[in-house]
C-alpha cells in the first residue's frame, strides 16, 4: 500500500505492519500480556537487530512480535543507502523487502521447507507526521499484547 505522491527514499518515520501467510500465528503466544516468541518469532527478532548493522541510515525505535503480525516503527534518515546484492537500497520498500524475504528463508530452512509463503503479500505503512503520532504509535505498538490478550479472551480463545 503505497502512497503515490511519497518519495520512500526521503528521510521519514513509518508505523509499519506485516502479516503471516493466512495469519498462521507462527512467532509465539501472548500470555499475561507479554508476547512469548517462538524459536520462528526469535528469527524475527534477529532480523529487526540486523537492521542496524545493515542499514546504518536506519533508526530501529519500537518494535513488537505477536503470534500473528509484527509492528515497528523505522525512521529513515536521508539519505538512506545500504548494499543489497548488487544493488543499492535506498527505500523503505527494498528494505522491507530484505526483511521479509530474509526472515522467510530462515523460517522456512528451520522448518525444513522450501518456497512456502511465511508473510502475506506487501505490508501497511504510514508515514509519521508529528511527535505526536509517533508517541501515539509507540504506545499502540507497546500496547499490543495487552489488547490481544483481552480480544482473545473475550472471543474464548
Amino acid at each position: 500500500m503505497r502512497y503515490r505522491l511519497h518519495d520512500y527514499s526521503a528521510g521519514a518515520g513509518y508505523f509499519i505492519t506485516t502479516v503471516t501467510y493466512e495469519r498462521q500465528p507462527l512467532f509465539g503466544q501472548v500470555i499475561d500480556g507479554r508476547s512469548l516468541l517462538s524459536e520462528l518469532g526469535k528469527v524475527i527478532h534477529q532480523k529487526w537487530e540486523l537492521i542496524a548493522s545493515r542499514y546504518p541510515q536506519v533508526i530501529r525505535d519500537t518494535f513488537q512480535i505477536m503470534p500473528d503480525h509484527v509492528h515497528f516503527i523505522l525512521i529513515l534518515r536521508d539519505p538512506v543507502v545500504a548494499r543489497i546484492g548488487k544493488e543499492d537500497a535506498t527505500n523503505l520498500p527494498a528494505i522491507m523487502h530484505w526483511f521479509k524475504g530474509s526472515s522467510a528463508r530462515s523460517i522456512n530452512k528451520l522448518r525444513g521447507l522450501k518456497g512456502e509463503p511465511v508473510w502475506q503479500q506487501g505490508y501497511v505503512d504510514r508515514v509519521i507526521r508529528s511527535e505526536s503520532e509517533l508517541n501515539k504509535f509507540r504506545y499502540y505498538i507497546q500496547t499490543n499484547p495487552q489488547r490481544w490478550q483481552m480480544k482473545h479472551q473475550a472471543a474464548g480463545g
